[in-house]
């Protein structure tokens, strides 16, 4: 028995045909969410959202190829992540998408009547943790131009000091 009281919504990225109608699996052409290898993931900016029980469906396309991730929808609002990784094999196609190469994503909603849902941005991110590490150094310097933050000499260089006034009390 199908539950009438649940609604189905959908965002349809397949470039501009000029045809909101009608879906085409290269209409991207060739689309590298990777980002040459740097992004592994999703990440939905969720600004509010009244919900007990929607799910999401992400199906990402290629000519050929296709894969797909079902997954509940977190009930408070914040950054919601998905792995590539957590991406299978849609069952209509032979073989996996590679999201190197992608010519459509669509996002499917299911919600109950009166729950809702807002979207900020969807875009591809790196994976949090290589993301941060990559920033620390950047940080460092932000934190010495912008606040005057001694930085401790490098290491090198600390011991030829040390070396050298040591030397000179020893003459």
């Amino acid at each position: 028995m199908m539950n009438r009281s649940r609604t189905m919504k959908w965002i349809t990225y397949d470039g501009d045909d000029n045809d909101p109608s009608s879906s085409y699996f290269g209409g991207l052409g060739s689309v590298d969410l990777t980002q040459g290898g740097l992004y592994d993931r999703f990440a939905l900016q969720i600004t509010s959202i009244t919900t007990s029980s929607a799910t999401l469906r992400i199906n990402v396309f290629r000519p050929f190829r296709g894969s797909t991730l079902l997954v509940n929808l977190p009930t408070t609002a914040g950054i919601f992540e998905l792995p590539f990784a957590s991406f299978t094999r849609d069952s209509i196609f032979s073989s996996a998408v590679d999201f190197h190469d992608v010519g459509f994503i669509e996002f499917d909603f299911a919600m109950n009547n009166g729950e809702s849902l807002t979207i900020d941005s969807i875009t591809s991110v790196p994976e949090p943790s290589s993301f941060w590490l990559m920033l620390l150094p950047g940080l460092g310097l932000l934190a010495k131009r912008s606040f005057g933050i001694p930085m401790p000499a490098p290491v090198f260089r600390a011991r030829k000091t040390a070396q050298g006034q040591h030397q000179q009390n020893r003459e």
